[in-house]
């Protein structure tokens, strides 16, 4: 594996129980990628992925092939969106209040975002031969004339962007469905893990021959092998798979074929992490109260994309008054990422007071964390670029592509792409007449 993120991590665990020797590269001191967590004066900091969803199929099966499940723990089943500058709360986990709480919100415009979503019908997020076919219009466009403008502007924008750092008019409205399709209906749990969402990259990790600190300046496929140089020292392997960013991935397989530079052109939007510790807590606040997450569409916003209020998602997390994590909305983010971290908290907080305020009084630390690639984005097209290339591998390609990229842009997306590349690989070796077996899968981050 090249990456010791979900992806790469997802691959490597999936081929060690086959029986596969497996050997992961990454560039980096630490496994996990976009899903580390750090500990700050007791306050748990979760530095990219915030959470999982009971509707995860691969990392849920994940979690539970390695002990974890009994460290998940349920988020509070309130959101909120701003609106009027106000937040306005949201549920989630119980359909009637779901209804009940958009209609709120939204009006009219969540009867026809509800009959979207039942319109759906179960779609899978990994049924790529399904999401092609719906990989056809922006979100956008598609928002505005099927659910109204409300709708997308106070639903559709500010949960694209809060979550993906991207706008509804620059990604695909497959993308959307999918995210509809992953609430079930608005019954869909969201969670974490005690102790940090890193817990799982580590555990995954413990099973598998990780070299950290190990970058692979190359890689060349040259008949039934892969030749690698990982920093200095050569490896032979059976399979490699890339599981990194795209624009690390392209560096590294110059032989890449016609479908694999379609994925690998992938751009990122970007975002910026704000993690603030306080000595007051606004449990009680019009708005806020149980409120796990809040989201600022861009009508109402200046930089802030989204807030998660650490102590409603778990207590546990936050030893004394509260900790907020604010990320930067995508076009924010790509203006100021190179800024220093007081300028950025300093452009923060005055629009952070609106909806907390005192909040700059209270601050007894931040945490600042940069992501230049943060999460892929998914124009018209790129879903229907992962169909082609899914289809079109053969067991002759040695070089595998995984992660986000080449996936649904969320954690669950990436840890199945990596599932996908394991099944290919297994499938080659079963199918495969010479006995010989595969020394290496490798997998890095640059």
């Amino acid at each position: 594996m090249v990456g010791a993120g979900i992806a790469g991590l997802s691959a490597a665990f999936r081929l060690h129980r086959a029986g596969l020797r497996v050997t992961v590269l990454e560039a980096s001191g630490r496994v996990g990628g976009r899903m580390t967590t750090d500990v700050r004066d007791g306050y748990v900091i979760e530095c990219g992925t915030q959470v999982v969803s009971s509707t995860y199929r691969t990392v849920a099966a994940l979690i539970r092939d390695v002990g974890l499940a009994p460290q998940l723990r349920p988020l509070s089943p309130w959101g909120a969106v701003v609106r009027g500058a106000t937040p306005r709360r949201l549920a989630s986990g119980d359909p009637l209040l779901v209804a009940l709480t958009g209609l709120r919100l939204l009006g009219p415009g969540w009867l026809r975002l509800a009959r979207a979503a039942l319109r759906l019908g179960g779609l899978d997020p990994s049924d790529y031969g399904r999401l092609a076919a719906l990989d056809d219009q922006d979100a956008g466009s598609w928002s505005r004339t099927c659910l109204g403008n409300g709708a997308t502007e106070y639903f559709v924008e500010p949960l694209l962007d809060g979550l993906l750092f991207q706008t509804p008019e620059e990604t695909s409205r497959a993308v959307l469905l999918a995210l509809l399709a992953l609430s079930d209906g608005g019954a869909a749990q969201l969670m974490t893990l005690a102790g940090g969402l890193e817990s799982l990259p580590r555990a995954l990790a413990a099973e598998v021959d990780v070299r950290l600190n190990c970058p692979v300046r190359s890689l060349r496929m040259e008949g039934d092998a892969v030749h690698v140089d990982a920093d200095g020292a050569p490896l032979r392997a059976a399979y490699a798979v890339l599981a990194c960013t795209a624009s690390a991935a392209r560096t590294l397989h110059p032989q890449a074929g016609e479908r694999e530079r379609a994925l690998l052109a992938t751009p990122y939007s970007a975002t910026v992490k704000i993690s603030i510790a306080t000595d007051r807590d606004w449990r009680h606040e019009r708005g806020l109260r149980r409120v796990a997450g809040v989201f600022v569409p861009r009508r109402e916003r200046q930089q802030i994309g989204s807030v998660t209020v650490e102590s409603w998602r778990d207590a546990s997390r936050v030893p004394h008054g509260e900790l907020l994590n604010v990320m930067l909305c995508g076009a924010a983010a790509a203006e100021r990422i190179a800024h220093d971290d007081d300028e950025i908290l300093a452009g923060v907080l005055p629009e952070l007071e609106r909806y907390f305020p005192g909040i700059g009084a209270s601050r007894r630390f931040s945490h600042t964390v940069r992501w230049n690639e943060a999460e892929p984005k998914s124009p018209v097209g790129r879903l229907r670029a992962v169909d082609r290339y899914r289809r079109g591998w053969e067991p002759h390609d040695r070089v595998l592509l995984a992660g986000d990229y080449a996936a649904m842009p969320w954690t669950d997306g990436a840890a199945e792409s990596g599932s996908w590349a394991a099944d290919r690989v297994l499938g080659a070796l079963r199918g495969s007449s010479s006995g010989v077996p595969a020394p290496a899968v490798l997998s890095r981050a640059v």
